[in-house]
């Protein structure tokens, strides 16, 4: 079976949601037809706006420019379009709202053939004329999992943005790989798309003006070659298909004990990638089984080498992604005025938070222990005792990096996890040289709140990116840009 071929059917096919029956656990099936679901593992023609360059949103990767022009955008005459796809579940919506004001190609008319991954909205598509293949992330009018599945302009513009950022730091991890999102397209009406309260609206608003797509490139590591195959953990740990349960079939291969191969073996090389992009670069993504994706050998065996997709909920740490990539974080503070403000730089301790103990632990290593607690390799007991092992061996590497919760991590018998408990940085944790300096002149410099404006700063610090960093007794309060130097990177 070709390579990509076996990807979906992994994604397909071999999926978890098997291991999650009874009321305590979040729905993930979605009320929509049965041949636009992942188990029908059938193909649909995907209808699209054609959107002129000049009248809309769009933000791509330039390197891929020849892929964009051979497989996603069409030129008529003097003018060139872009293509924004819609799912056929929402064609009848989308039409009405656009109106005739870009021209739409119909399923019948359209030369691009989708099928889902092991997400409703995250399609594998193939532009038949040229046999090229990516993924595209549309919006579907729905809830699953308790949020609904559609993507504004701005989600769709972040993940673009985020999924480059991290791109550049991981090219530098071995045996780290992103399925990297190399464009984001946007779709705007003339009045917004209000959506009603039975739509389970998480993040973002309610009233879009503008809807987005994400495009992802599929990966070099779907090609021809035959000695290895990718997949999901969420498919490693399966309970259906074909092949068994991969995650047994790993364990059976080691030789090892279970605690051996899946605590020695397994997971911390993947918490290993995930403490090196913190560490390294302040960077902390959302790490269930879903989006972590490995290699396995044709023998069997685990080679080291993971995958990443999807930067939906992707964080930058306040207390080091600055300093490591100031320009980036310049753009970020110049586009994102959603993601900088105060609540926003709150939150994002707590998305790192929820990212490392809520994904990483409840979201990766559970549905781990609990395929192997269903096919009776470890009893409730082991599991227990496994998942505390994970746990602490987890928080003894997370208090090098946040120091201020050593104690909390450490000693607390309880989820070390809540609204604003990673909300205070540490002096300590800012990677750069700091020069004390007693008076700079705050009308030359925009301000940035990263915490509470009723701490009483005790001390201003100088870097070497010319900002300036108050902290409230070694707690990082605010920091300042230079106006002068932000006017210029806007021009």
């Amino acid at each position: 079976m070709p390579k990509i071929e076996t990807f979906l059917y992994n994604e397909q096919v071999k999926n978890n949601y098997s291991l999650y029956t009874g009321k305590d656990y979040m729905p993930l099936e979605m009320n929509i037809a049965e041949q636009y679901k992942p188990s029908s593992s059938t193909f649909f023609s995907l209808p699209y706006f054609l959107v002129p360059f000049d009248k809309d949103k769009i933000e791509y990767d330039k390197n891929e420019e020849i892929f964009f022009e051979r497989n996603l955008f069409v030129t008529k005459g003097d003018s060139k379009y872009y293509t924004f796809f819609v799912h056929p579940t929402t064609e009848k919506i989308f039409r009405e709202w656009i109106d005739g004001k870009y021209e739409f190609i119909s399923a019948e008319k359209s030369f691009f053939m989708a099928t889902p991954t092991s997400s409703y909205r995250s399609l594998f598509v193939i532009n038949t004329r040229t046999q090229a293949n990516f993924i595209v992330k549309v919006s579907i009018l729905g809830n699953v999992a308790r949020g609904s599945r559609h993507i504004d302009w701005c989600s769709a513009q972040g993940q673009y943005f985020f999924s480059s950022c991290t791109q550049n730091a991981v090219h530098n991890i071995e045996n780290f790989e992103l399925i990297k999102d190399i464009a984001a397209l946007g779709l705007t009406g003339e009045i917004p798309i209000s959506f009603s309260k039975k739509y389970e609206i998480m993040f973002g608003p309610k009233k879009i003006n503008s809807f987005g797509n994400v495009i992802r490139k599929v990966s070099d590591i779907f090609d021809g070659r035959e000695d290895s195959f990718v997949c999901s953990v969420a498919s490693l740990t399966s309970l259906i298909g074909e092949h068994g349960c991969y995650l047994e079939r790993l364990y059976r291969e080691s030789g090892k004990s279970f605690y051996g191969f899946f605590g020695g073996d397994f997971i911390s090389k993947i918490f290993d990638k995930i403490f090196e992009l913190f560490s390294n670069y302040g960077i902390s993504i959302e790490t269930h089984c879903q989006n972590t994706l490995i290699e396995i050998s044709k023998d069997w065996k685990f080679t080291g080498k993971i995958l990443y997709r999807d930067f939906d909920i992707t964080s930058f740490d306040r207390a080091r992604f600055p300093f490591l990539f100031p320009e980036m974080w310049k753009k970020y503070c110049s586009e994102r005025l959603d993601r900088t403000s105060l609540f926003s730089n709150l939150s994002a301790r707590e998305d790192i938070g929820k990212n490392f103990l809520v994904h990483s632990i409840d979201n990766l290593v559970k549905p781990c222990l609990l395929c192997a607690k269903k096919l009776k390799i470890i009893t409730s007991n082991e599991s227990s005792i496994i998942r505390d092992r994970i746990y602490s061996d987890f928080c003894k590497r997370l208090t090098k990096f946040l120091p201020l919760y050593s104690n909390l991590l450490l000693e607390s018998k309880s989820w070390a996890f809540s609204q604003n408990v990673f909300k205070y940085i540490d002096i300590s944790e800012i990677p750069v040289k700091l020069e004390k300096i007693n008076f700079f002149k705050k009308d030359d410099y925009e301000r940035f709140l990263v915490n509470s404006p009723e701490f009483e700063i005790t001390d201003y610090f100088s870097d070497r990116n010319g900002w300036i960093l108050g902290f409230a007794n070694n707690i990082f309060v605010e920091f300042f840009m230079p106006k002068i130097q932000r006017e210029k990177d806007e021009r």
